[in-house]
C-alpha cells in the first residue's frame, strides 16, 4: 500500500465494505439454499437442519462486520481473516476426528481450505488499505460523517465464530451418520450374500443332482429348498426394509425365485411337461443373473464390499 498515492488510497476505502457485502450476500443465498432443500428434501431434513443453524449466525455476523466495514473499520476485516484462519484449523481437526471414525476412509473437504483461502487473500489488502488511511491521515475523508460501530465487530465475530463451529460439528455429525449407514449397507448386503450361500446353494444342489428331478423324491426335496429360500428371502426383506437400492436388487432376485417355483410346478404329476419346466427354470437363472449383476455393480464394483 506504501506505493499508492493518496487518491488511489481513497478509491480502496471502500474495497473492504464491498467484499465484506459480497460474503454476507453469498452467505444469504446459501442461508436460502438450505432452507429451501429442507423444506424439498424430506429425508435430508435433520442434516439440513444443522447446517440452517449454522448458516443463519454466519449469515448475521458477516452483515453486522460488512455494515462496521463500510464505517471504516478496520477491526471488522481483522476478525474475519482470523476467523478464515480459525475454519481452516476446525476443518482439518474436523477432517481428522471423522477419518479415525472411519478408519482413514474420509475424504478431505479442499472447498473448506481453498475457500477461506480465498477469503483470506481478498480481504488483506482491504484492510491494509485502512490501516493505510489512518496512519496518512485520511480516514476522516471518507468516514468522518459515518455513525459510530460500536458493538458490530465482537458480536458479529461471535456469531461467525459460532456458525463455524456448529457447521463444522454438523459435518462430523453427518459424517459419522454417512459412516454408520455405510456400514448398516455392508451389513445388509451380508446377508443376501448369506443367503445365496445357504438356502439358494442347498435349492441348487438338489436341482443339480446327477439323478434329475423326475427320480423318486427329489422333486419334493427340491419343492422343500425353494420354500425354505422363499421364506429366508422374505425375511432378508424386513432387514433390509429401509434400503431402496438392495430391495430392487432383492425384487429381482424374487422374480427368479417364482419362476424356478413355477418351473417345478411345471413338472408335477401326473402331466409333467419338461419343456415348460425348462423355459420357466431358465428365465428363473436371467432374474438371478441379473440380480447378480446389480449387486456386484453396487457392492463388489461401486467399493461397498
Amino acid at each position: 500500500m506504501g506505493g499508492l498515492t493518496d487518491e488511489q488510497l481513497l478509491k480502496r476505502a471502500t474495497h473492504a465494505g464491498r467484499n465484506l457485502r459480497i460474503l454476507a450476500a453469498l452467505a444469504s443465498v446459501g442461508l436460502g439454499i438450505i432452507v429451501a432443500a429442507s423444506i424439498v428434501v424430506e429425508d435430508a431434513r435433520p442434516f439440513l437442519t444443522v447446517f440452517t443453524m449454522a448458516f443463519l449466525p454466519i449469515t448475521v455476523g458477516y452483515w453486522m462486520l460488512a455494515t462496521a466495514a463500510q464505517r471504516g473499520s478496520e477491526k471488522s476485516v481483522g476478525i474475519v481473516l482470523v476467523v478464515m484462519l480459525f475454519q481452516i484449523a476446525l476443518n482439518v481437526i474436523s477432517y481428522g476426528i471423522v477419518a479415525a471414525g472411519e478408519r482413514g476412509e474420509a475424504e478431505m473437504s479442499f472447498s473448506g481450505l481453498v475457500l477461506p483461502v480465498l477469503v483470506i487473500v481478498a480481504l488483506h489488502s482491504s484492510r491494509k488499505a485502512l490501516v493505510e488511511l489512518k496512519e496518512r491521515g485520511l480516514w476522516d475523508q471518507v468516514f468522518g460523517s459515518a455513525k459510530p460501530v460500536g458493538n458490530l465487530c465482537p458480536i458479529g465475530g461471535s456469531l461467525l465464530v459460532l456458525g463455524f463451529v456448529v457447521m463444522n460439528a454438523g459435518t462430523v455429525y453427518v459424517g459419522f451418520q454417512a459412516g454408520a449407514g455405510k456400514n448398516a449397507e455392508i451389513e445388509q448386503a451380508r446377508l443376501f450374500l448369506g443367503m445365496l450361500e445357504k438356502e439358494e446353494q442347498e435349492f441348487l444342489t438338489v436341482m443339480n443332482a446327477p439323478e434329475g428331478l423326475l427320480a423318486e423324491g427329489r422333486l419334493d426335496k427340491a419343492f422343500e429348498k425353494i420354500g425354505a429360500l422363499e421364506k429366508r428371502l422374505e425375511a432378508v426383506r424386513a432387514e433390509v426394509a429401509g434400503n431402496k437400492l438392495l430391495l430392487a436388487i432383492l425384487a429381482t432376485y424374487g422374480n427368479g425365485v417364482k419362476q424356478w417355483g413355477e418351473g417345478l410346478k411345471a413338472l408335477r404329476p401326473p402331466s409333467p411337461d419338461p419343456l415348460k419346466a425348462q423355459k420357466e427354470l431358465e428365465l428363473g437363472d436371467r432374474f438371478r443373473a441379473q440380480a447378480a449383476a446389480d449387486f456386484d455393480r453396487r457392492y463388489v464394483e461401486g467399493g461397498d464390499k
